[in-house]
């Protein structure tokens, strides 16, 4: 006597393991996409603004000297803008003060998402109260980036060619601007320019674009 017994079907179960494994790859792609939306969505805003003014008040490292300065910048084309900076500092000490005033311009350029960078030039005048006053040219290459959409990083790289004994002509500024509203900030910056480290606290009003 012959019996046909036929074997269960358990084709199901590659089945099953294919499906578990396909799940799996797709749940991982819908993490990395959703993690990389999150990074590169919203976290950042458009590019810096170009048109500017800022108003600061200033102190060095050792308390001697302390004023203000202001600074306006504008966009006159597409990449180059035009700046104007004032700056007074004075001392309980005489002569221990300076002040300064520079006019120049450059030029400007969407470096990424949220970031740009810029090459300056600037024509300074510098009143010095023991020395002649001089003419000193200042060359800068910055980097500024918006974080958020409040919060904005600059970082630049100065050289002034002071042409004076034991003065170094290389600086540096680093400066974190907080905007309230897209037309108006509070910033804090320190630098290092003329052989002084320098703290600025101010307010920064831009055009919004």
């Amino acid at each position: 006597m012959r019996f046909d017994c036929a074997l269960p079907e358990i084709s199901f179960v590659p089945k099953f393991i294919h499906w578990k494994i396909t799940s799996l790859f797709k749940m991982k792609k819908l993490l990395i996409t959703t993690g990389l939306a999150i990074l590169t969505g919203h976290s950042y805003a458009t590019q810096p603004h170009m048109a500017l003014i800022d108003v600061s008040y200033i102190e060095t490292s050792d308390d001697e000297l302390s004023g203000e300065q202001f600074r306006l910048q504008l966009p006159v084309k597409q990449g180059l803008y035009v700046s104007y900076e004032r700056t007074s500092l004075d001392g309980d000490v005489a002569n221990s003060g300076y002040k300064a005033k520079s006019l120049g311009g450059g030029v400007f350029w969407g470096a990424a998402a949220g970031s740009s960078m810029y090459i300056g030039y600037k024509k300074v005048e510098l009143d010095l109260p023991v020395f002649d006053d001089k003419d000193v040219t200042r060359y800068e290459l910055g980097w500024r980036r918006r974080l958020t959409n409040q919060l904005e990083l600059n970082l630049e790289y100065n050289q002034t060619g002071f042409d004076m004994e034991g003065v170094d002509e290389d600086g540096y500024q680093v400066g974190i601007h907080y905007y309230f509203s897209p037309t108006f900030a509070v910033t804090f910056t320190r630098d290092r320019w003329f052989e002084q480290d320098r703290t600025f606290l101010g307010v920064r009003f831009t055009s919004g674009k």
